[in-house]
């Protein structure tokens, strides 16, 4: 079982009964102000899950799947920002994404 905890009050956000979120099923999780430092949340589907506030430095995005509507602009800055963080932890495919979604924004 994985507890998924606020970043600042360690309240449980969300428990995952697996021994990974790689490939978790994350689909509209309230997951806002989560730590997922570090989290391999490869291949997870995170498609409406409300990631705002949540600490992802370092996360393995690779592969996740994620809606990205331009209406949430905050998410897809941080998103950005931990792309700048650690290029190497997200794929390609991912990151052109959450460009376009940026793109969208403008």
């Amino acid at each position: 079982m994985i507890e998924i905890k606020h970043k600042t009050t360690g309240e449980v956000l969300h428990r995952v009964d697996a021994d990974s979120l790689q490939s978790a099923d994350l689909r509209y999780a309230d997951l806002r102000g989560a730590d997922l430092r570090y989290a391999n949340l490869c291949g997870a589907y995170l498609r409406y899950a409300d990631l705002r506030g949540a600490d992802l430095y370092g996360a393995n995005l690779r592969y996740t799947i994620y809606d990205t509507k331009p209406e949430r602009e905050e998410l897809v800055q941080e998103l950005l920002d931990a792309i700048d963080a650690d290029p190497p932890a997200m794929g390609e495919d991912w990151k052109q994404e959450v460009l376009k979604a940026r793109e969208a924004l403008k």
